[in-house]
C-alpha cells in the first residue's frame, strides 16, 4: 500500500439499508492514482468493515497535475 490520506466529507448514515456514504478526498502528493483495491482495504480498516467486498468505490476524478483525487 502507498502513501496516500482519505479526509471524508458529505457523510450520510442511512439506517434502514445499513450503509453509509460519502465524498473522498484522496491526496497522493507521490503518485499520479491510487488503485481502488488499495482504497478498499484503508476504508475497510477506518470503519471496522470485515468483508472489503462490501465497499463500492466509483465516480474518481483526478485533479490536474496530480496528487489529489475526488
Amino acid at each position: 500500500m502507498s502513501d496516500f490520506t482519505i479526509r471524508t466529507r458529505k457523510f450520510k448514515t442511512n439506517p434502514l439499508l445499513g450503509r453509509k456514504q460519502f465524498v473522498l478526498d484522496i491526496i497522493h502528493p507521490s503518485l499520479g492514482n491510487v488503485s481502488k483495491a488499495d482504497l478498499q482495504t484503508k476504508l475497510a480498516q477506518m470503519y471496522k468493515v470485515h468483508d472489503k467486498q462490501c465497499i463500492q468505490l466509483f465516480n474518481f476524478k483526478t485533479a490536474f497535475g496530480g496528487g489529489r483525487s475526488t
